[in-house]
């Protein structure tokens, strides 16, 4: 049984890898859908300032380099998309699920981090109970890539 387990087991873990960099190619697609806005709010380099911290807390990574002030402004205009995009909302909320799986998988240390998150969009909206499957963000990611990632000329 030994053999068996750990062959699932590695499976598994591939599987939980690969969405682990799914929710990567849904995080830089969100960064450009949300980079224009904020860019002409702020201009280029603080647009881009905001839009790194605003993604950042969206998918429940730790922004070390964001000034404290930049990091509650962002806390700030994340919850607003929250509230009013719902294809990010979405794309947020599976990714912090499918990071979170991959999180506990490699006993990271950084699930505590990804769990906050997911409790802190619970107290702006109504979470869905959808599992965050391979399918399923694989099919995000292809999808938001195709709509938001600019193509190379």
């Amino acid at each position: 049984m030994g053999l068996l387990s750990r062959f699932f087991s590695g499976s598994t873990r591939k599987l939980l890898e690969q969405m682990h960099c799914d929710t990567d190619v849904i995080l830089v697609a969100v960064f450009h859908k949300l980079l224009p806005h904020f860019k002409m709010e702020y201009g280029d380099d603080r647009g881009c300032t905001i839009t790194a911290a605003v993604t950042n807390k969206l998918f429940g990574k730790v922004s070390p380099v964001h000034s404290k002030q930049d990091l509650e402004l962002a806390e700030r205009f994340a919850a607003d998309i929250l509230r009013s995009d719902a294809e990010v909302r979405y794309a947020a909320l599976m990714s912090c699920r499918a990071i979170l799986l991959h999180e506990a998988d490699i006993k990271s240390g950084n699930e505590m981090f990804v769990w906050d998150t997911i409790q802190w969009m619970s107290t702006i909206w109504t979470l869905p109970p959808d599992p965050a499957t391979p399918h399923g963000i694989r099919e995000l990611a292809l999808t938001f890539h195709d709509k938001y990632i600019p193509k190379k000329k």
